[in-house]
């Protein structure tokens, strides 16, 4: 029998960045800093002293770090929280205040066959070390995400964005299981029930990012359960069928039980959106899917991974000019290997004084990303461009010497 399946991953093309303006740094001059170099410049030698403070490849190719990434979550719309009435309306005032915390944003960008786009879903944080539950379709091919957490549920409010990895995938039941590099100060966890808590025609309640509409609420009623239902022709889990609203962008997100615990994970719909035909991985299948070993996530397909390895492998920054300038040695880098410069290594006499790197990432030689370092090249904090309209978006935290933000905060 055919299905006819619509996996619920809200996706973008990410076609919409190649334009941006000069980003101003206030604690330095980097606003009339061009990535270029001047006439006086001279060619660095093979055994460049300053080689020691650069990464070993372009930094700028992670989950956190991504400029088209960036531009598509700062247009994201926040939605207000849906309010109630009638009967039950307090009821599900409560539910949402003590839940919504526990749902997340996830984002991250795919490169197949050449083909360039920016994923989104929705997560339950599921416990205190971050560890994040989602449906596979929504981080497929990918080993890294980005999670949006919600420091509050007042309408209006952005979330802020952690790192996280990809520790297990399972494929054939569409779930998939993250855990942040760093927590944030203050974490809210979504409670897992069991299946006995539901039956048809009991009351669930879904919180997601439908169409990016963050913290969007809705409530259904149970239609069946249904074992072993097989949704694709590779995936087969039993499975909670709804009437409750389901739309791309929800898929990972939790049904939760009117008790709010969690009791599937947000998969698929079958017809139109408003056939009222949603379903979600059921909680039994969830359980069972924590409990196995981790394992490499089978979604990301060998072929890009091996291709991007060969890239990274052979792509090396190579300094290209190099000058002094009121007391502040610069190196002009390609990191890119396209022959053209793209980032600037900035390093001051003064030692008390931070060294820093700018980059361009849209080729108009003007900064986008500052990353400052401290004076073993390690990077501690960074700075973000990320909608190009010359002002600073987020501000980026470093740990452990990574590259790659460990949180982004947006201003």
């Amino acid at each position: 029998m055919k299905h006819n399946v619509t996996i619920l991953g809200a996706r973008f093309m990410a076609h919409l960045f190649f334009m941006m303006p000069v980003m101003a740094l206030a604690s330095t001059s980097i606003n009339s800093l061009d990535i270029n170099a001047p006439s006086s410049a001279s060619v660095p030698s093979s055994n460049h002293s300053n080689n020691s403070m650069l990464p070993s490849s372009n930094p700028l190719t992670g989950p956190m770090s991504d400029a088209a990434l960036g531009q598509i979550m700062m247009q994201v719309e926040a939605e207000p929280p849906v309010k109630t009435r009638g009967a039950g309306g307090n009821k599900l005032e409560r539910l949402f205040a003590a839940r919504c915390r526990s749902v997340v944003f996830i984002a991250h960008k795919v490169d197949t066959n050449g083909k360039k786009g920016t994923y989104t879903g929705t997560g339950s944080i599921v416990s205190m070390d971050g560890h994040i539950l989602t449906a596979e379709h929504v981080i497929s091919g990918s080993k890294m995400v980005a999670v949006g957490i919600f420091p509050s549920c007042k309408p209006g409010t952005q979330p802020e964005y952690f790192a996280a990895k990809v520790v297990k995938a399972d494929s054939s039941r569409d779930l998939a299981l993250l855990q942040l590099i760093k927590l944030p100060s203050d974490i809210s966890i979504m409670p897992i029930g069991k299946l006995d808590e539901v039956r048809t025609g009991s009351s669930v309640v879904l919180i997601g990012h439908p169409h990016n509409l963050f913290m969007s609420l809705s409530q259904g009623t149970v239609s069946a359960i249904r074992p072993n239902y097989k949704f694709t022709r590779n995936r087969q889990a039993t499975v909670i069928q709804t009437d409750g609203a389901l739309n791309p962008g929800n898929s990972g997100g939790p049904m939760m039980s009117d008790d709010g615990n969690l009791i599937g994970v947000n998969s698929f719909m079958k017809g139109q959106a408003s056939a009222g035909l949603n379903f979600a991985v059921a909680v039994s299948d969830v359980r069972s899917f924590i409990a196995t070993k981790s394992t490499r996530p089978k979604s990301i397909a060998k072929a890009s991974v091996v291709k991007q390895k060969l890239k990274k492998s052979s792509c090396k920054p190579k300094p290209l000019k190099k000058w002094k300038k009121d007391k502040v040695k610069f190196t002009l880098f390609d990191f890119n290997c396209s022959g053209k410069g793209d980032a600037i290594l900035a390093i001051p006499d003064d030692k008390t004084k931070s060294p820093f790197m700018a980059f361009d990432r849209n080729n108009d030689k003007k900064p986008d990303a500052i990353i400052s370092l401290n004076r073993q090249g390690q990077p501690q904090t960074s700075e973000w461009d990320d909608d190009f309209d010359g002002k600073i978006d987020y501000r980026g935290e470093h740990n452990n010497g990574e590259w790659q933000p460990s949180r982004r905060i947006r201003l």
